[in-house]
């Protein structure tokens, strides 16, 4: 069985993030997992901004950078009239 790594994500403290396979991490600016090995899908969501998907691979050897997860497009607003 491979070791886990350590592997950094940053946001920006509004965006509920989610990584696939793992669970929901919420909003933070700055954390650290251990995940084993292979391919991730983090997402993220925030009320009034479009959502991102940010895909990532945990190496054996090497780890990606920091993985930045944040909803930075804001969404038009609507005219309901």
């Amino acid at each position: 069985m491979t070791q886990p790594r350590e592997i950094r994500l940053m946001s920006d403290n509004a965006t509920q993030v989610t990584i696939y396979r793992v669970g929901e991490l919420g909003a933070f600016s700055q954390t650290t997992l251990m995940l084993t090995p292979g391919r991730y899908v983090a997402v993220g969501t925030r009320p009034g901004y479009r959502d991102v998907r940010e895909e990532f691979v945990v190496g054996i050897d090497d780890q990606p950078e920091a993985v930045v997860v944040q909803c930075s497009e804001q969404l038009a607003a609507l005219d309901r009239r």
